[in-house]
């Protein structure tokens, strides 16, 4: 008499299991905060294998029919890993924007002579970079953002289930105005900060010509430090504005991205 196992695993689950899992690495390689490098990689295999058995129902309504050889499974691996890069992507921007912004004012104000090796990361950033990644990581939490990013792959295995073929040259065009929009996100947040410091430098450099027995790289620095900082406190009000504004749009880009994978089929 045969013994019937007490469950079976098909080649067909095991193929729509691995394909979800390269869709949700690829996101978490690159969304924050599941890309911190602090987040050891067997923890986010765990969340992302986690986050597979929750849908596994719907992935098992849509399992894709078993690939024909090797590199049709490699191919779609491939697919499902740009997608999750995509997203992941999409909601790194903002981040990335910050980070752009602090770079451009601690080089102004300074800071790049005294700048660090960051263990963590291991590049080289300015103290005010790292500020502005630790605080923009915090609204980015306190937003429930990374609830957001979680929500849109999840959507995005109902509406463009694992296995089906969605990159196009339409499905990844809108990413390219999203970049140049983060861009001037970046710029909008230390617009003022840069100008004051125009200013200071302007007024330093005209000192210099009308008194020059003064010393400007002993006299400017702690100024430009000085006036630097104040102009930052002034502005962290309306920098948070921004931040959270942009974040809060992310829910409507992801969406429409994962819109637009769909008509990629």
């Amino acid at each position: 008499m045969a013994i019937t196992p007490f469950f079976t695993v098909a080649p067909q689950h095991v193929q729509v299991a691995l394909l979800a899992l390269m869709r949700l690495n690829g996101m978490m390689l690159m969304a924050p905060p599941f890309n911190q490098p602090v987040i050891p990689v067997q923890a986010r295999m765990g969340m992302a294998f986690a986050l597979v058995l929750l849908v596994w129902n719907s992935l098992l309504a849509s399992a894709p029919p078993l690939a024909g050889d090797v590199l049709m499974l490699a191919g779609l691996g491939a697919s499902e890993m740009v997608v999750g890069l995509t997203i992941g992507f999409i909601a790194r921007l903002v981040m990335t924007a910050a980070s752009l912004g602090a770079e451009l004012i601690g080089v102004q104000i300074g800071y790049g002579l005294a700048s660090l090796i960051d263990p963590v990361q291991n590049t080289q950033l300015n103290v005010l970079t790292r500020l502005y990644d630790w605080a923009m990581l915090g609204i980015f939490l306190a937003l429930d953002i990374h609830h957001v990013i979680i929500s849109a792959v999840v959507e995005s295995f109902r509406v463009v289930p694992p296995g089906t073929p969605v990159l196009s040259a339409a499905a990844l065009a809108g990413i390219v105005p999203l970049g140049g929009h983060m861009f001037a996100v970046g710029l909008a947040l230390v617009a003022p900060i840069l100008g004051v410091l125009l200013l200071t430098h302007l007024v330093l450099v005209l000192a210099a010509r009308a008194v020059p027995q003064i010393n400007l790289m002993s006299v400017g620095f702690p100024i430009t430090v000085l006036v630097g900082l104040v102009a930052l406190l002034t502005t962290l009000d309306p920098m948070a504005g921004i931040v959270g504004r942009e974040l809060r749009g992310l829910e409507g880009a992801l969406g429409a991205l994962v819109r637009s994978f769909a008509s990629g089929r």
